[in-house]
């Protein structure tokens, strides 16, 4: 899709922030590092594509180079490499009770802020599979091959996340 001045950068914002999200969301460490970079990508674009009037033929594709090289600024900024899980921590997938009417209704008492905060308290790779499924909406597997991981690593991840909220959430009610 090619990118004028007649097109709006809000629609243009709202069309590819999810899947720009998603792809900068697994290659960096945490989550507000990822929002960073995608902050960056949008207003990189903003101040060299649409206040300059240059025109791009393919808008997506050059959104996420600028990713691509946003990342690698980052990596090169902060001199780590990036991060994935490994299989042995999460052998086997438990068979986690389905309590989700008490997380519904224990859910239905709070703010999402006071969620998100309580998410931020888990481990990077707990927010990121949180934010992944309940922010961009996305499947396990999905997430697991995003993560280089297997289904079920990511699955028994985030039972035992939830499990951590449920004792971190009723220690504030």
């Amino acid at each position: 899709m090619t990118f004028t001045k007649e097109d709006r950068f809000e629609d243009l914002f709202r069309r590819t922030y999810d899947e720009l999200s998603r792809f900068v969301l697994f290659k960096v460490r945490t989550v507000s590092d990822a929002e960073d970079i995608v902050s960056n990508v949008f207003m990189n674009f903003y101040k060299h594509i649409v206040k300059n009037n240059h025109q791009v033929d393919s808008v997506e594709a050059y959104l996420f180079e600028m990713a691509k090289n946003e990342i690698k600024r980052y990596y090169r900024n902060k001199h780590q490499a990036p991060i994935s899980l490994s299989d042995g921590d999460w052998d086997g997938l438990e068979n986690i009770a389905d309590e989700r009417d008490e997380i519904a209704s224990m859910f239905d008492q709070m703010t999402v802020d006071t969620i998100w905060q309580a998410v931020s308290q888990l481990d990077e790779t707990a927010k990121m599979i949180m934010t992944a499924k309940f922010r961009l909406d996305m499947t396990f597997k999905d997430i697991a091959i995003s993560l280089n991981s297997n289904e079920n690593s990511v699955k028994t991840k985030y039972y035992r996340s939830i499990e951590a909220l449920r004792h971190l959430l009723k220690e504030e009610l």
